[in-house]
């Protein structure tokens, strides 16, 4: 008995590690697919537990009918285990299949479409595990709770490990192909033990570890490593096609990709073409004059990434500027070109004026100890949540402590060309508003991507030429390109007169009507830390502009009210539970008081997961390799607090309502509390060495979330078998509830709550809802006793 116990932990203690690796694997090749937008995290989750939802509650059924579950639960796991590289390559291929453009988003309903037909079905073998796990284990009808809890502990415990070793050891060293081929054959190796004891179970074993073993070497060996490079190659043929992949490498931070045409190079980030190089010519050479200039004598400039492409050259043609402070986040971005840079950009990364800093940011700006003539951001459009933290008022408030009296900040935002276009126009007013509640001064040239500048003062800003040609002079900046053919220096200031006017970015008219545009749009956006819908209002234009069909579904999110939300919200609850209740006259209403605790639990601590995601990205300026961990982190609040309840229901195995009832309050505590210490750590991080009190305080909200939902599960599984249902329908039940509900939640949160109405609404919403629970488990609680 003691060695069936053994080899059944093993089994589920590497399935759980399995599984977390799987789901921290699609979430970041989902990422890549959306560009590396938030919003695919929504939808991945709640296919997976969507999956879950629907396998639990085909395994409780399935359970049941069998006479044998563990020959049952061996096919389920070699599914799973093919299921997985599959989902991988469709993911990597899909851009193709779909006949999606370079640039062009992957529709909104496209992607939930394949999430659901690759990340479902995954979900779905973990869901219909968990009952047939309870079966093989047939416990004691005393011990049934802790039996329940035991399972949700080991599995747990896995994931715990699955998600410490994803994070600092398998994403760095083993492509996901190999990592995901390697562990699904060794997941099926304690499982073939598990057979021992069953009749006729010979064929079985000699399956599942023959199985096992070829994933391994498929994986260990060269099929795998071979896979994994097809696919990426398939899949950059729908980022870039007729571009050659050069190279493509996996960062703590991204996924970056170099193509090369002919003697051009283009370096993408989470499939997103980030810059083209080497750059000679081009728009980019004119603005970044034109913002040197905005200064009458820049000494010493801010450079907020993608300068080392032709940007810190330009700059340091300004024999005035006397220090270059340049911030780039991820080191390999920089390597990835490095060797692909002309003579002119590698001694403008090593000029004794550069000082390169390897950092997030908005991280750098918070505990910069000095002030700046110019701050000069070349930062993606906010595409994502990540990218969207750098057009916020909080983000602006620290640019303006270190800018000096007459410093100035400048960016370049998109916008339709002529006549703003009405979702060019929200978003560029929204941007303006936002900078406005901080700067007093702020310019919008003309163009397609028009520079924006800030200032403090109100008389520095210009779109005079003159004015900007002395000041270039009196910059000691000069362009040996246009200066070639000179005859005589006394010509200078009427060759750079022409050069300022060659475009149109500065005729008065123009800059006048794009100011009257912006100022008289009614109502714009004021984009915050805690609200950060500058990304919702980008992808609504550039979807737009790719006449792509997402954009009617993000403004539709957009128009809805809170209120129609909360009404939305109870109104389902009341139709689940009241009208069961009127049916049965008050029967069996404790019961389904407590699975709406558990769906309402699941659901609120994969609300307060993603906000956690979304925080750490926020905080930090990256997740891609912490994805793992920050789930990990929720898996170690799992085995804590279900551990912890297994050994309670010891000495009281019948549970304690009042306990579920205590429980749905301090999630309710919990979530309140989640965005006033967000605003707080916000502000620690200015401090240096708070950094890593500030990272610990985000992984302790994740564990007490965990704790919190482990606390509950093996509780509600002792309330619900007072009622004699069996053990084996009881955790169906319950893991679909627990997971249906996360399902929900993932979806709320990630696609509605938080872009559209801010993370503290959220959290308020989720404090309503579990304060619904507790009152509900009270009232279903004296509704039974008087039945």
């Amino acid at each position: 008995m003691v060695a069936a116990r053994s080899r059944m932990a093993l089994f589920v203690f590497g399935w759980g590690f399995y599984a977390l690796v799987v789901q921290s694997v699609l979430l970041r090749e989902t990422m890549v697919l959306f560009f590396g937008g938030e919003l695919s995290w929504a939808l991945v989750l709640s296919s997976w537990l969507l999956g879950i939802t629907i396998g639990a509650m085909g395994g409780a059924r399935l359970a049941r009918l069998v006479r044998r579950p563990a020959p049952v639960l061996g096919v389920v796991a070699l599914v799973f285990a093919v299921l997985v590289p599959l989902a991988i390559l469709v993911l990597r291929s899909c851009r193709i299949c779909l006949a999606i453009g370079p640039g062009e988003l992957v529709p909104i309903g496209s992607t939930a479409a394949l999430a659901m037909a690759t990340v479902g079905p995954c979900g779905a073998m973990i869901g219909l595990s968990f009952p047939l796990i309870v079966a093989v284990i047939r416990a004691a009808p005393g011990a049934a709770a802790r039996q329940i809890g035991w399972v949700y502990l080991v599995e747990s415990a896995g994931s715990l490990a699955g998600g410490v070793a994803f994070t600092f050891w398998l994403v760095e060293h083993v492509n996901p192909l190999s990592c995901v081929l390697v562990l699904g054959g060794a997941v099926l190796l304690p499982l073939a033990l598990v057979q021992v004891g069953y009749r006729r179970s010979a064929a079985c074993r000699a399956g599942l570890a023959a199985t096992g073993l070829m994933l391994v070497l498929a994986g260990v060996a060269g099929p795998g490593r071979a896979l994994d490079a097809a696919s990426i190659r398939l899949r950059w043929g729908g980022f870039a096609a007729g571009l050659e992949l050069v190279a493509n490498h996996d960062s703590k931070y991204q996924n970056l990709a170099v193509g090369r045409l002919a003697e051009q190079f283009s370096l993408y980030a989470n499939g997103r073409r980030i810059t083209d190089f080497p750059k000679f010519w081009g728009d980019y050479r004119l603005a970044t004059h034109i913002a040197l200039c905005q200064h009458p004598a820049p000494q010493c400039v801010l450079l907020l990434g993608g300068g080392a492409d032709g940007v810190l050259a330009e700059v340091l043609r300004h024999q005035s500027v006397r220090q270059v402070d340049y911030v780039e986040l991820d080191p390999a971005s920089l390597d990835m070109i490095r060797s692909h840079l002309p003579q002119r950009d590698l001694r403008a990364l090593a000029d004794p004026r550069v000082r390169l800093h390897q950092a997030d940011a908005r991280q750098f700006v918070k505990r910069a100890d000095r002030r700046y003539d110019l701050i000069l951001a070349v930062l993606p459009s906010p595409s994502s949540a990540q990218v969207a933290r750098f057009y916020t008022r909080q983000f602006y408030q620290e640019l303006g402590r270190i800018l000096a009296p007459d410093g100035v900040y400048s960016f370049q935002a998109e916008a339709s060309p002529a006549e703003l276009r009405p979702e060019s126009r929200r978003y560029l007013a929204s941007l303006v508003a936002t900078l406005q509640t901080v700067f007093s001064d702020v310019l919008v040239v003309w163009g397609l991507r028009p520079q924006i500048f800030a200032c403090t003062k109100s008389d520095v800003l210009t779109v005079d030429t003159e004015v900007l040609v002395r000041r270039f002079v009196r910059h000691g900046a000069v362009l040996p390109q246009l200066e070639r053919d000179l005859a005589a220096s006394a010509d200078r200031a009427a060759l750079y007169r022409a050069y300022f006017d060659g475009s149109d970015w500065l005729e008065p008219a123009h800059v006048a009507a794009r100011r009257d545009e912006l100022t008289s749009y009614p109502d714009p956006a004021i984009y915050t830390d805690t609200k950060p819908a500058a990304y919702l209002d980008w992808l609504i234009w550039w979807d737009k502009q790719q006449r792509g069909p997402s954009a009617r579904f993000f403004e539709l999110l957009g128009r809805l009210e809170i209120w129609q939300v909360l009404l939305a919200g109870l109104a389902a609850l009341a139709v689940w539970q009241v009208t069961p209740l009127v049916l049965t006259r008050g029967a069996g209403a404790l019961d389904n008081a407590v699975l709406l605790s558990i769906a309402t639990t699941g659901l609120a601590t994969m609300a307060m997961e993603i906000v956690l995601l979304l925080a750490f990205q926020s905080l930090y300026g990256y997740v891609y390799q912490r994805i793992g961990l920050i789930i990990a982190v929720f898996m170690l609040g799992l085995v804590l607090g279900s551990g912890w309840m297994n050994r309670l229901l010891v000495r009281r195995p019948a549970g304690s309502l009042g306990g579920m009832v205590c429980l749905d309050l301090l999630l309710a505590l919990l979530a309140g509390m989640i965005p006033l210490v967000l605003v707080g750590l916000g502000r620690l991080q200015a401090w240096r060495a708070w950094s890593p009190v500030v990272e610990l305080t985000v992984y302790l909200l994740g564990v007490a979330a965990g704790l919190l939902g482990g606390l509950a599960f093996p509780l509600a599984a002792a309330l619900r078998l007072r009622s004699g249902s069996s053990s084996v329908r009881v955790a169906g039940l319950l893991d679909a509830a627990d997971h249906g509900g996360a399902c929900i939640g993932a979806v709320a949160a990630g696609l509605l709550l938080v872009p559209v109405f801010g993370l503290a609404v959220a959290c308020c919403l989720l404090v309503i809802l579990k304060l619904i629970s507790a009152a509900w488990l009270l009232l279903a609680g004296r509704l039974q006793r008087s039945v």
